[in-house]
């Protein structure tokens, strides 16, 4: 019988395996990895064009003949995922063609290196600055191929596969085209758009003394270029930094600093490609052993803060550590880390001080020192945010206002006066005037603190601040994307007008007049500043879909539905001066936790109890629940025994019963694991959603994430039991009595006959979902709280959002009445009520 492939075999062929190989004679050599890359894939190619995926593949699978061609044994046991030969995805039981490339990604590296993949920070995340033993031709292929998410390696084997080919021919790789075709056309066009554009200074910190290592400029300008993945040709995403942006910041020359979670990138003044980068390849080892062979667990640290100084970074963490990193690539003595928790906030620089808001308080470190300190006459607690103004004063905003460091010590300029008041922005105009970003909109203010003008955008949580030409002003926003004030009026530039996402965490004008928008989440993009202007002076919102619009949830309740009858999964009660309005039982309005039963009664928590209601408006306060560190109350359920189901954020779940409370807590894994949902089945079982805690030195998980009580045991999922992530948002029954949870990995539907998955690859566009309602026919509503609504008919999915006129991206809740329509509840608490056929159609 023929071969099925001449690099695939059902049995090891005679020879060494590639593990073999190595240990033995040490890594191989740029030609016999390129060869053994285009051979590996061209394998997979065709088990993918099977409808086969290869788990095993690993070092001990790939066998090398004596010419050195290597053939890839079938239907081996997966390897070792501790030692970080298996992808994310993979080890939580959702594997894709992709997650074949990321083994085949690892087994290259061993084949350079000789090195475990753990020993490069896989698979949380590649340390490219432990690259330098692979052989540079192949460093981007191998990264792209190690990449921990799975849609950003290649698409398919055979793309793979022809990578490899050309660069064994010294050819340029498809990808390597359309990067050189890409940029000769972006520094052709549009150069007149000139340099030298008065910056404003959101948080532009001056050069520390002594020059910065110089910085060779090979281009004018840059014109972005329309991108086929955008809604408007506009915007030109900026693809070489993490989607997690923290904040941007102009450059002292010229430049844009762009700081993630997991980097700090210098982008030159005319250029969106090819950043200097630092703090981009850190390894840490945790404090205490992780599950491998060779003792400790290496982790990458999460920045939350950064700020340039000349050629080198700093960043603060999440947890109370400072980082410091150089372009240049030379070696700096770090700051002493702050603390062991509570994240770095923000930083600033000033004449060789670096400043940091942590816990709520200022803290200066110079060169040398080995301990932060406090400056002088500090501010009260509550600081959050820094900059340094033009004068080089230093200022400092919170929940106590806005302060300026002067020579006699601080000074308070502005005082809030609502409770939306605390500063999270800052900036300086070119005119001097300070810009004060808050909860609720901006203020302008002068030097001495007197408001130039109103409030500004309120109701909308400001995050920064560019100055463009001619006057513009584009402010950022954590709610809304940007909005652009030009001529006296306001026009909104967010999501629905082409932009990737609404939640903005900083923006910037560099000095090509080019507009730099960062985004938790949604990555980095540019655009011609003046360009943009013109289009968002001529945007128009999308026409918003059919149905009915209300300023809250409880207006809708009220002019829609009878007190106290429900229609459908919709109904109001009136308590005191107050309606309360339920979705599916549970309480949305007010927020918290609260549940009425078919029969009328209902459950509030006031106070440090619960109160139960019937409906004849008799009220009965509970004992309160026996554990004095419950944590809090999450979520509650009244089951069809009449029975009390309370879930808390760290003590388990407590059900009442005849008088008196049962704790469920380590039984079932629910202790210190935040109940964020509950649901009864058709069958009567109790279902509990959590979000377990992540231990971060350990690398995994402590809990599992779904659990189900049949009345006298416990049985709890996770990825490792086939569900489909590890946090799960909420909990709902279906009509046919599977129970569906929408987790931050996508929707997972429990039945009879085990687990089933939906994600990206199913049409479900954003996998994080937030709530579930559904009709009697089974189909499906999940809110996204900052990417609209997806709608699942016979599980099969489409979205809609603001850009085919729903009414915000930024849902909270959703429900049927009894009429069929469906009732979509706003984060800001705005609601809907339109129909499915209008949110069919919008989705078309």
């Amino acid at each position: 019988m023929p071969p099925i492939h001449p690099h695939l075999a059902d049995e090891p062929p005679k020879g060494r395996s590639l593990r073999d190989r190595v240990e033995a004679s040490g890594p191989l050599a740029e030609a016999e990895l390129l060869r053994l890359g285009l051979e590996l894939s061209r394998a997979l190619a065709h088990r993918h064009a099977a409808g086969a995926l290869e788990e095993g593949l690993s070092p001990d699978s790939v066998f090398l003949a004596k010419d050195g061609g290597a053939v890839l044994v079938t239907g081996r046991p997966a390897p070792d995922g501790a030692e970080g030969w298996v992808p994310f995805e993979r080890l939580a039981e959702r594997p894709q063609p992709a997650s074949d490339l990321y083994q085949l990604g690892a087994v290259i590296l061993f084949a350079a290196t000789g090195k475990r993949p753990a020993a490069f920070g896989l698979p949380q995340g590649l340390s490219r600055g432990l690259l330098s033993e692979v052989p540079a031709a192949l460093r981007p292929s191998v990264e792209r191929l190690l990449d921990p998410v799975w849609d950003k390696r290649p698409k398919t084997a055979l793309e793979s596969a022809e990578e490899f080919d050309c660069l064994a021919q010294g050819k340029a790789t498809p990808r390597q085209r359309f990067r050189r075709k890409a940029a000769a056309g972006g520094l052709a066009a549009l150069l007149a758009l000139g340099a030298g554009a008065g910056l404003l200074r959101t948080k532009a910190p001056p050069a520390p003394s002594g020059p910065p290592p110089a910085i060779q400029r090979t281009s004018p300008a840059f014109v972005p270029q329309p991108d086929a993945e955008l809604p408007l040709a506009l915007w030109s995403p900026v693809r070489e930094v993490s989607s997690e942006v923290m904040a941007l910041r102009p450059a002292a020359d010229g430049g844009i600093w762009v700081f993630t979670k997991s980097e700090a990138a210098l982008f030159e003044a005319g250029s969106l490609r090819g950043p200097r980068k630092t703090l981009d390849d850190i390894l840490e080892v945790s404090k205490s052993p992780g599950p491998t062979k060779e003792g400790p667990r290496p982790r990458r640290p999460s920045y939350a803060a950064g700020v340039g100084a000349g050629g080198e970074a700093f960043m603060g963490g999440w947890d109370g550590a400072v980082y410091r990193g150089r372009l240049d690539g030379t070696a700096a003595q770090w700051p002493p880390v702050l603390g062991e928790h509570g994240r770095v906030d923000d930083m600033a620089w000033r004449d060789g001080t670096l400043w940091a808001a942590w816990n709520g308080r200022l803290w200066t470190w110079r060169e040398g020192q080995s301990a932060w300190a406090q400056p002088p006459g500090h501010p009260p607690t509550g600081m959050k945010t820094l900059d340094v103004s033009a004068a080089g004063e230093v200022l400092a905003g919170g929940a106590g206002g806005l302060w300026r460091q002067e020579a006699d010590g601080w000074r308070r300029v502005w005082k809030g006066t609502a409770d939306k008041d605390d500063v999270v922005s800052l900036a300086q105009d070119a005119q001097g005037r300070l810009l004060v970003g808050t909860h609720d909109g901006f203020l302008t203010l002068t030097r001495g603190g007197e408001a130039v003008g109103q409030r500004e955008l309120q109701g909308h949580w400001v995050t920064g601040f560019a100055e463009g030409g001619d006057g513009r002003l584009w402010v950022g926003t954590w709610d809304s994307g940007v909005h652009l004030r030009a001529d006296g009026r306001w026009f909104p530039f967010g999501f629905a007008y082409g932009l990737p996402s609404d939640t903005v965490a900083g923006l910037a004008v560099n000095a090509h007049k080019v507009l730099w928008v960062g985004m938790y989440g949604g990555g980095a993009v540019a655009g011609s500043e003046k360009a943009l202007a013109d289009a968002a002076r001529a945007a128009e919102a999308p026409a918003r879909l059919p149905g009915d619009a209300y300023d809250s949830v409880e207006d809708a309740a009220r002019r829609n539905t009878a007190e106290g009858k429900p229609d459908g999964g919709v109904a109001r009660l009136r308590i005191g001066e107050l309606d309360f309005v339920y979705f599916d039982g549970r309480q949305v309005a007010p927020p918290g936790p609260g549940w009425l039963s078919a029969d009328g009664t209902s459950a509030r928590f006031a106070g440090n109890s619960w109160v139960l209601r019937r409906a004849d408006g008799a009220e009965t306060a509970l004992p309160p629940m026996p554990s004095a560190q419950w944590g809090g109350a999450s979520a509650v359920l009244i089951d069809a025994k009449g029975r009390l189901w309370a879930g808390t954020s760290g003590a388990g779940v407590f059900v009442y019963d005849s008088g008196s409370w049962k704790a469920h807590e380590a039984e079932a894994g629910l202790d210190k694991n935040p109940v964020t949902s509950l649901a009864e089945d058709k069958a009567g079982n109790i279902w509990v959603g959590t979000a377990p805690p992540f231990d971060r030195e350990a690398g995994k998980y402590q809990r599992k994430n779904l659990h189900r009580f049949d009345g006298r045991s416990w049985t709890s999922y996770s990825p490792d039991d086939g569900l489909g992530y590890w946090y799960t948002a909420a909990v709902r029954a279906l009509p046919d009595g599977s129970v569906a949870a929408a987790t931050n990995g996508g929707l997972s539907v429990v039945h009879a006959g085990g687990v089933r998955n939906y994600s990206r690859a199913d049409g479900f566009k954003d996998p994080s979902a937030d709530w579930v309602a559904v009709d009697a026919a089974g189909r499906l509503l999940l809110t996204h709280y900052s990417d609209g609504l997806t709608l699942a008919d016979d599980y099969r999915f489409s979205a809609v959002k603001s850009r085919q006129g729903l009414f915000s991206d930024k849902l909270r809740a959703a429900a049927f009445d009894g009429r069929g329509r469906a009732w979509l509840l706003a984060a800001d608490g705005r609601a809907f009520v339109t129909t499915w056929a209008a949110l069919k159609d919008a989705a078309k």
